[in-house]
């Protein structure tokens, strides 16, 4: 008995590489969750680099627990591949382009951003994303580091320090990180995921993501169409 599933790209198909097995979880209603909330943490898939696999084992295993029977990895031709269940899921990137050995219907019982939030949860501490900010990304399409610099350094520094962060004010100026002199912005306007600010006297809307412990940052396109992240801990005189 189980809700078996392989987990593994076309790459390591044609390889006789590696995959991942789950013996829980395996329906794709919690698999794209899965694999999203990977994307947005900013892992590297795993058909482009080799931590992918590891990061992918790694979130879902803190997930299901210490049951050594939960989860696995191996050969992909030597895992269960047809399953009777949901078959074989085959990536490219973060997204499944394929599916092997299933014909059956979906399963869904999960809600999608509901799973993704659980998922974060059962991270250890340091590492959660937070509700906030995952339903920021969501709202931007983006992913962690996309958004902020350190973002996991700078909450446990901070933390340490006994800081408490605040957020972005109408009124005041902030700097991108170590840049304190150029592509200052004023903010003018803040709403519930957006931003209204001034970049060298040009007005322009901008992003606004919220971390885990109160502090916020932004994205911007400077002159050059070069991004730049922008916290609200960097806030510099006018």
């Amino acid at each position: 008995m189980g809700n078996r599933a392989v987990i593994t790209t076309q790459k390591d198909l044609d390889a006789h590489g590696v995959g991942v097995y789950l013996h829980w979880n395996g329906g794709y209603d919690s698999v794209r969750p899965l694999l999203d909330y990977c994307q947005m943490r900013g892992f590297a898939p795993p058909d482009r680099s080799d931590y992918g696999y590891a990061r992918l084992v790694q979130t879902m295993a803190n997930f299901l627990g210490g049951d050594g029977y939960s989860i696995g990895v191996g050969l992909v031709d030597h895992l269960d591949q047809d399953n009777w269940d949901n078959g074989t899921y085959v990536l490219n990137g973060w997204k499944v382009v394929a599916r092997l050995h299933f014909d059956g219907e979906e399963q869904s019982e999960y809600d999608h951003d509901q799973f993704m939030e659980q998922l974060d949860e059962c991270q250890p501490e340091d590492q959660r994303i937070g509700i906030e900010m995952m339903r920021c990304l969501r709202a931007h399409g983006r992913s962690l580091p996309e958004v902020s610099s350190q973002y996991h350094y700078s909450i446990m520094r901070r933390a340490l320090e006994g800081i408490t962060p605040s957020g972005f004010q109408p009124g005041r100026f902030y700097a991108p990180y170590r840049d304190a002199k150029r592509n200052i912005i004023e903010v003018l306007e803040v709403d519930r995921d957006w931003m209204t600010v001034s970049l060298d006297g040009d007005r322009c809307r901008v992003p606004r993501f919220v971390w885990r412990d109160g502090c916020e940052s932004t994205v911007f396109e400077d002159e050059d169409l070069d991004e730049h992240i922008v916290d609200s801990m960097t806030e510099v005189g006018s």
